[in-house]
């Protein structure tokens, strides 16, 4: 007893050759290895050979399921072409025949439930019908089991097995193969939620395009907001297979124009008789604040926005940010989608570097304003003022590396150039930044 499994996808079924004797028997396995192993169709021909071991007939063995008149169904010369092939001995030829044998059970259970595959493939992107085993029912309408495989182009596959009528209506679905929570965390998240698995009772081809359109469409959306983040902000940290996640430097300058209390000239707080109080000149405050904001998407993404957390660059002191204040319709296209969620993030750290001053001896007012990391840093006195961009030259370069992050970082927070020598220098002299 032989047995030996096919690499090809599209023609992969197991199959063994038994040795009975005065012939041996060719054993394929159709359905195996797939969403409907469960329910695999073993196909059995006696194989004929002649003195030179080569294959000059096949026999059916016992019933074929699903078909009613094997030798029509299957005839020899064209189902089989490698057994008028003289050159086809011994078993590479047994393999290029089960091929043939798998190629036209598949195709003949196909027709007699109405689907093009190839129509099929064309109308879903990414469908494969891995198997269709045709089902012994009590009711007068024939059907099937179809194992479907749905593949997103990226490594992720979801496989089903679907129970099919003849008039193309599905009556039954089961999910048995799920992404993997490790490589593809948001999207397995929707699954265990049930959010990706469609409902039944549609057409083959809508039930198809939903599965699709569940692992696809959430996926297409992360990897657009993760695409306009990194257009527009220093990405340190990306999931770019599942775009479960991503984190982005944020760089919030507060500028407040603080007045100190009156000034007088008199000693112990005691104002001269005729004297009016010094008006002090308001004093300028600025405050930076660096940080990382951390945006997780969920398996409920785009119907709910990511989950924001912020973490100081220079304390680490990590903030969770409340997702049901944050403005989001899943309406918004991707550069509305990362605006807000950047102001949402910004006002925050306003607030926090608004809330207390540097210096306690400072009374309000204050005024304050927040520029994202790589913006014209604007005064807020309201007077026309210089501005100059912080760490923009290092972030518009393009240049995300460790180094290249960490000069940028510095630069932003000095306020002057730090060259690659310096970073080098830290590098040796400590852990880390």
């Amino acid at each position: 007893l032989s047995t030996t499994t096919m690499a090809s996808c599209e023609a992969a079924p197991e199959y063994v050759v038994v040795d009975d004797g005065p012939w041996e028997r060719l054993v394929v396995r159709y359905g195996a290895a797939t969403a409907v192993a469960d329910r695999a169709v073993s196909l059995e021909w006696i194989v004929v050979f002649d003195d030179e071991r080569r294959v000059v007939d096949l026999i059916p063995f016992g019933p074929i399921p699903g078909v009613a008149d094997p030798y029509s169904a299957f005839p020899l010369r064209v189902c089989f072409p490698t057994v008028a092939d003289p050159q086809g001995l011994g078993e590479p030829s047994l393999e290029r025949i089960a091929r043939d044998v798998w190629r036209r059970y598949h195709a003949l259970q196909l027709e007699a439930l109405g689907v093009d595959e190839h129509e099929l493939g064309a109308r879903v992107e990414g469908l494969t019908v891995a198997a269709a085993i045709p089902l012994t029912s009590s009711s007068k309408r024939r059907e099937w089991e179809l194992a479907l495989r749905v593949s997103r182009g990226d490594g992720l596959v979801v496989e089903a097995a679907v129970t099919v009528r003849e008039d193309n209506a599905v009556t039954a679905a089961r999910i048995t193969r799920r992404p993997d929570r490790d490589a593809f965390p948001a999207t397995a998240a929707a699954f265990n939620n049930g959010d990706g698995v469609p409902t039944v009772g549609s057409s083959l081809v809508a039930y198809a395009t939903a599965l699709r359109r569940s692992i696809a469409e959430p996926w297409r959306r992360r990897r657009g907001v993760c695409d306009e983040l990194r257009r527009t902000r220093v990405v340190v940290d990306l999931d770019d297979v599942d775009y479960a996640r991503v984190a982005a430097l944020l760089q919030v300058v507060v500028v407040k124009r603080v007045s100190p209390p009156p000034h007088n000239s008199c000693h112990g707080g005691i104002v001269n008789d005729g004297e009016a109080p010094a008006k002090a000149a308001p004093k300028r405050v600025t405050h930076r604040t660096l940080a990382v904001l951390d945006a997780r998407f969920a398996g409920d993404f785009p119907d709910k926005p990511p989950s924001l957390t912020l973490r100081d660059f220079r304390t680490g002191e990590v903030t969770r940010l409340d997702r049901d204040r944050q403005r989001y319709s899943p309406r918004w296209d991707d550069r509305r989608i990362v605006a807000e969620l950047v102001d949402h993030a910004c006002a925050h750290l306003v607030g926090v570097a608004g809330g207390s001053s540097p210096r306690s001896d400072l009374a309000a007012p204050v005024v304050v304003t927040a520029v994202p990391l790589g913006a014209p840093v604007v005064a807020a006195s309201g007077s026309s003022s210089s501005s100059s961009s912080l760490g923009s030259s290092s972030f518009a370069s393009g240049d995300s590396t460790p180094q290249g992050v960490v000069t940028a970082v510095a630069s932003a927070l000095s306020g002057r150039a730090v060259h690659a020598d310096v970073f080098q220098q830290h590098d040796r002299s400590s852990s880390g930044v």
